[in-house]
């Protein structure tokens, strides 16, 4: 798992800067040519063994063709479990990490050169690894120490770095050697243990010699048959007794035999890496394929991954083995197309609980006649429908799925998946699948992606923003701190920068109006637009015109949105019920605040703090309660508890109700649920015209009219 990455000399990018990568997800976000795609195409040099071109590198800078081996292009930084799964970064690093011999407090002599402390390892422990590529396609190995570690101890190690991978894989894999020579040699030396080996001692000249030894250790150690409570107990300075059974040293061995085995299995260290999955440039799926000719196309590709397929296996291309392989990949193809629009990973799904074919919404199927593959997508098994008839969002789809698949190793999970501006072609629906789709597509790796849509953004995730900027000066940087990114005119508003970056602002995205009523749920939004709606086609009422966004700000975020959009300068007030009357809100909140008590033909008729249910006839809420409250209150008697008393009508009902059943837990009355079956009955009566409400339409056309002139003098910037 990569930790960080360090870019620099790269197009846009003179750097170096920093980019912090999460977990899981990484989204970078900022303005066009703001450098988002020269961070990603940087980030795929990682790995690649070719020189970059000339054009690729920074044009804040002059280079030197001779001197590529030398130009900088990426820095990377493992986690700890990350490093681990690198053969030749992972432990053991010395003989702490080897319990037998830590337990033991195993002496070294000094004077023999077999029994060396690995130094190498020593720096791997101690220091952050960093695996430099150049401009040349050369790797090499540089170490991050910490500030209070004393660097003369390392002076002698550090002089030799950056040190090419492939020597350093050498040096790890002679001192992984060493380290279990150490081991062998002292389990021989342990008049408690040695006698489980056949003889007394054993010459290793080799590292073959340390494996073969490694692993009779391990498995004659793992089948020992003798008393379990035969155990080594060694005492250090009398103060600590460590007890070693015969399975801790089994286990020792295999942990020394699999590190080692694999670093002589494997030649090239760059094979080790998490696997680069580049999805920047996604081409729409088709539907016709030859399979000679079009081997190496993403569609072809992902079908044959996920099939398991390789034409040279098959005595032809009419074999009857293919066809049903061929069926099987469309199959498995249709799973996780399914997938992506059923999952969601808030509930814990799994992509293998999805529904059964039965109740699949798509299907892709294959026909295949000699060489020439032909794809289809069927909804709901209707008629076959070419994948090239298809939507450009389907077809995305399809081809980002087959990419991410084709090239997301099978039994090697690891992976960095680099995509930029994902969606483009996507529904805003679809969009919001897609980056769900990332948590069991490819689970085990971590994304990286660019994006300018806010949907793509998960807002429970602030930490996965990056945020890039771009200046004439220093060329592309990243902020990995969103506050970093700030300047003085976003000391208020953390999040204007991510906005900003995006492109996107409140008046655009969040509420999308050029002025904006702020109210403090979902009921005061839900009433308003229903009487604003019905006086904007009647004759002679006055509305909010369509300018005029109504916002639910969610109790108490209000106050929040209202700095936000003011840090901004975007005309807005807040309606708040009268219990708000007096609170000790800022000057600015309070300047643009409108209570029901201040209103016209509304604060004459009420003598106590009002809410908006109040300026609905009791009869119709009353009846709306009773039939969500069947049999725990009677009618008339909940509206003569309403009648004469000095305080809001819902208060009165939720104690009425609390007394009639003794428990608040027994009765329904949400005001979001009311208000959607109150104003049911109010859109009726609006369209019949039966007046059988005229006074609530009374009510919330003085509202109306007190909310449009508020919001007139908080645009031109008056007094009210």
């Amino acid at each position: 798992m990569i930790k960080n990455i360090h870019i620099q000399n790269y197009r846009s990018v003179s750097g170096p800067t920093h980019l912090e990568v999460d977990d899981m997800i990484s989204i970078l976000i900022g303005a066009n040519e703001a450098g988002k795609t020269n961070l990603l195409r940087a980030i795929s040099r990682f790995g690649v063994k070719e020189p970059i071109l000339p054009q690729n590198l920074s044009n804040y800078k002059c280079y030197d063709s001779n001197s590529y081996d030398q130009t900088e292009i990426l820095r990377i930084e493992f986690s700890d479990k990350g490093a681990n799964e690198i053969e030749w970064l992972g432990p053991p690093y010395d003989h702490s990490d080897i319990n037998y011999l830590s337990e033991q407090n195993y002496e070294v002599d000094s004077n023999e050169d077999s029994y060396a402390n690995p130094s190498v390892g020593e720096l791997l422990k101690n220091g952050t690894a960093q695996v430099v590529c150049y401009a040349s396609g050369d790797h090499s190995i540089h170490f991050a120490l910490p500030e209070e570690e004393h660097l003369e101890e390392y002076e002698e190690v550090t002089d030799n770095f950056p040190m090419p991978l492939d020597e350093f894989r050498e040096l790890r894999k002679e001192e992984l050697k060493q380290l279990g020579e150490d081991f062998i040699a002292a389990l021989y030396d342990d008049v408690e243990w040695n006698y489980i080996l056949d003889k007394e001692e054993v010459r290793i000249a080799s590292v073959d010699d340390v494996l073969m030894e490694l692993g009779k250790i391990e498995e004659r150690f793992d089948s020992a048959t003798f008393d379990e409570e035969a155990e080594t107990s060694i005492s250090e300075d009398d103060e600590a007794t460590f007890d070693i059974s015969s399975n801790d040293i089994a286990r020792e061995a295999s942990k020394l035999n699999a590190r080692l085995s694999e670093l002589v299995r494997t030649s090239d260290p760059t094979d080790e890496f998490p696997r680069i999955i580049n999805q920047m440039d996604i081409e729409l799926a088709d539907s016709k394929f030859d399979l000679v000719e079009d081997q190496n196309t993403t569609i072809l590709q992902g079908l044959f991954a996920i099939g398991n397929i390789r034409i040279s296996d098959y005595s032809s291309y009419e074999s009857e083995r293919l066809k049903e392989h061929l069926e099987f990949a469309c199959e498995e193809l249709s799973r996780y197309l399914n997938s992506f629009w059923s999952f969601d990973y808030t509930r814990g799904d799994r992509v293998d609980e999805i529904p059964s074919p039965a109740n699949w919404r798509y299907e892709v199927e294959c026909e295949l006649e000699n060489t020439s593959l032909t794809l289809y997508l069927n909804d709901n098994n209707q008629t076959k429908t070419l994948v090239n008839e298809r939507s450009d969002g389907m077809r995305w789809i399809l081809t980002f799925l087959l990419s991410v698949l084709g090239q997301y190793n099978s039994t090697d999970k690891r992976g960095l998946v680099l995509m930029d501006d994902p969606g483009i072609h996507l529904h805003p629906e679809a969009e919001k699948k897609l980056y769900r789709s990332f948590y069991y597509i490819v689970p085990e790796a971590q994304v990286i992606f660019s994006t300018h849509s806010p949907i793509l953004i998960d807002g429970r995730n602030p930490d996965q923003l990056r945020i890039v900027k771009h200046t004439t000066e220093n060329g592309t940087k990243v902020y990995s701190d969103i506050a970093e990114a700030k300047d003085e005119q976003s000391q208020i508003d953390l999040l204007s920068v991510v906005r900003e970056s995006l492109g996107w602002y409140m008046s655009d995205f969040l509420f999308g109006g050029e002025q904006t009523l702020l109210v403090e749920g979902s009921s005061d939004k839900r009433y308003l637009e229903l009487f604003n709606q019905f006086f904007s086609i009647s004759d002679g009422k006055e509305f909010l015109n369509q300018e005029t966004s109504i916002v639910d700000g969610g109790g108490d975020r209000i106050t929040f949105l209202s700095r936000i959009l003011g840090a901004e300068d975007m005309p807005h007030i807040l309606l708040l019920d009268d219990d708000k009357s007096g609170k000790d809100y800022d000057e600015e909140i309070q300047s643009r605040t409108l209570l029901y008590q201040e209103m016209p033909g509304i604060s004459q008729k009420y003598n106590y703090g009002i809410e908006i249910e109040d300026l609905i006839e009791p009869e119709l809420l009353v009846n709306v309660v009773i039939g969500k409250n069947p049999d725990l209150v009677d009618r008339d008697e909940l509206l003569e508890a309403i009648e004469g008393q000095n305080q809001p009508v819902m208060e009165i009902i939720e104690r009425e109700l609390e007394q009639a059943t003794g428990d608040s837990n027994s009765y329904s009355l949400d005001k979001g649920e009311l208000s959607k079956e109150v104003c049911s009955i109010l859109r009726e009566d609006l369209r019949e015209g039966t007046g059988e409400f005229e006074e609530t339409a009374v009510r919330f056309e003085k509202v109306i009219s007190s909310i449009s002139q508020r919001l007139e003098e908080e645009r031109l910037g008056t007094e009210p």
